[in-house]
């Protein structure tokens, strides 16, 4: 597993990744950050997948909105429509 910076525009977001093979990106909830899926990733590489976790926007000081607008218009995007990518995020129950 290495520590990589993802970038778009003029954000940079610390991630973690490991493996090749079709990617897996992995979202972190509030207050958990991207390195909480530190096991998950070395599953999914062993298992022949890419596994990337990236910080969500606002969690790190290089991807903070600078205008303050975290409105869904006002994301980059992250991929292109043609990417395949599979999405994991965590499931709360109460």
């Amino acid at each position: 597993m290495k520590q990589v910076e993802l970038v778009n525009g003029d954000l940079r977001f610390p991630a973690l990744m490991a493996g090749s093979g079709e990617p897996v990106i992995l979202l972190h909830g509030f207050p958990d950050t991207h390195e909480n899926w530190a096991v998950q990733i070395n599953a999914l590489a062993e298992a022949g997948y890419t596994a990337i976790a990236p910080a969500l926007r606002g969690y790190a000081p290089g991807c903070q909105s600078g205008s303050g607008d975290y409105s869904r218009a006002a994301m980059p995007r992250a991929a292109s429509p043609e990417a395949a990518i599979i999405l994991c995020m965590p499931q709360w129950t109460t």
